[in-house]
């Protein structure tokens, strides 16, 4: 899952001085549910908002604002997958 590293979103925001994730999202041009349901990492960030983020904060590089969670772990997603077809 794409997830936005919340430490550097608000190291922006405050040097940006946007004081609340409300003027974030107006910034963005997005619900400021949509922005909540991304930052807790309920759904990830479409296209158009990782654009938004991007064009919002043009210096900052793209890894440094999102990374991947392999394991779904601060969504909850975590999965076993059991082996099928295996043979000895």
């Amino acid at each position: 899952m794409l997830m936005l590293n919340l430490d550097k979103l608000n190291e922006l925001r405050r040097a940006h001085e946007l004081d609340s994730n409300t003027e974030f999202a107006k910034l963005l041009g997005i619900d400021a549910a949509t922005l909540y349901r991304i930052t807790s990492g309920r759904t990830e960030p479409s296209s158009r908002v990782i654009a938004r983020i991007k064009l919002a904060f043009p210096s900052v590089a793209l890894d440094s604002l999102f990374y991947v969670d392999r394991l779904g772990a601060t969504a909850g997603l975590v999965s076993v997958e059991q082996p099928t077809g295996l043979v000895a």
